[in-house]
């Protein structure tokens, strides 16, 4: 208990406002990345159909129907004025991204080899053009096939259209969906970030002045064995450490309430409280090495570190092969890889559940790894003072 006064009066002191105002600052930060921020898995192609117009002057069975394949794919825009100008003045006013013109006597020609093209016009450097470029080329080459085919025309046209009408269903194994992640795991990724500035600034800061000499000695004096004031620091560690992991919950609560308390969610905020957890282990171990000086300089830089080699301000798909092999001894990357893992699945079993139990494990790993080392430099640091 007097461990813990001490611990709270040096953090009421001097810590509890910079700490509150970074929270403050990390908590807003989070929520714009999260916000403007999209994965990789999100980036799905879906059609936009684009505004075209068609200009028939042949008339005929083919560009009929060659007219309702490219209306079916598109939003078609009728238009009064064919003449050049007009046509101009409509691509001028976006009324029509593309135009298609199809001359006279173009069904005709097409079933010999006087084949005739069909003319078009777009909004410069249009990719909705390219894309009915292709269509229209599809539709065209697949017909011509057919025809050589020693087909008649309306045969070859009714084969056409149920070839271009195939549709094709994906089905993903292993219990991943197609669906983009839910926003409140990129909150979570980019938790990475305010955890590590926040705890090293907090922990390290508290505990180095803690160490510092004055207030050493008088420890070593009082009554107090060395193990238990160890252990009561340990313990006022990882109060503050959890509290201020679940105001960053709190926040996240309120904004993605409706996920946040799935089974994917629990999930996601126990790999949460384990780096948590990991962090405290390894602000201990900062607060062993560095001088009350540097802590500012340390949380910076460590932060940037594992959060651009983690994965958390670049997406891990977007990271080079490299680059991955040697983030595997970051703990952010661990982190992040458990919660996009989470993202992913559909099926929650222990199956699908592998490598997120997995990703667990390595970061308590590290967390104990963390914990030792620091306790092998008190020790040796205690030998030598005595």
């Amino acid at each position: 208990m007097q461990v813990f006064k001490l611990y709270y009066k040096i953090f009421l002191r001097g810590t509890i406002v910079p700490t509150v105002i970074y929270i403050v600052i990390f908590s807003i930060m989070s929520l714009i990345f999260t916000t403007f921020s999209e994965s990789p898995s999100e980036q799905v192609f879906n059609v936009k159909k684009c505004k075209v117009a068609i200009v028939d002057n042949d008339k005929s069975l083919l560009s009929e129907k060659l007219s309702d394949y490219i209306k079916d794919n598109s939003m078609y825009v009728e238009i009064s004025d064919t003449s050049e100008e007009g046509l101009k003045d409509i691509l001028f006013f976006r009324n029509a991204e593309y135009i298609l013109i199809i001359p006279e006597n173009f069904g005709e020609k097409f079933l010999t080899d006087e084949k005739m093209s069909v003319e078009t016009m777009r909004i410069p450097n249009s990719n909705s053009g390219m894309f009915l470029d292709t269509m229209l080329n599809k539709y065209l080459n697949t017909a011509d096939l057919y025809i050589k085919a020693d087909m008649n025309l309306e045969e070859s046209l009714e084969k056409t259209a149920e070839d271009l009408n195939i549709e094709t269903n994906v089905i993903l194994a292993n219990g991943k969906k197609s669906v983009s992640m839910p926003s409140f795991l990129y909150y979570f990724n980019y938790l990475v970030y305010p955890l590590i500035s926040v705890l090293i600034l907090c922990i390290s800061g508290i505990t180095l002045t803690i160490n510092e000499m004055d207030i050493k000695r008088r420890n070593v004096s009082s009554p107090l064995s060395t193990s238990k004031f160890s252990i009561g620091l340990f313990l006022a560690n990882l109060s503050i450490a959890i509290v201020i992991y679940f105001i960053f919950v709190s926040y996240s609560a309120m904004i993605y309430s409706k996920n946040l308390f799935s089974e994917t969610g629990m999930l996601v905020m126990i790999n949460g409280l384990i780096f948590t957890i990991l962090c405290l282990s390894l602000c201990f171990l900062i607060s062993n090495l560095i001088s009350k000086k540097s802590i500012s300089a340390v949380s910076t830089v460590l932060s940037l570190v594992m959060c651009f080699s983690g994965g958390v301000f670049v997406p891990q798909e977007a990271l080079s092969e490299s680059v991955k092999n040697v983030a595997v001894i970051n703990p952010a990357f661990w982190y992040v890889k458990a919660n996009n893992t989470l993202g992913g699945l559909s099926i929650l079993n222990t199956q699908t559940l592998k490598p997120v139990a997995f990703a667990f494990l390595v970061q308590i790993c590290f967390a104990i790894a963390f914990l030792a080392i620091a306790l092998v430099i008190i020790k040796q640091r205690r030998t030598s003072e005595q």
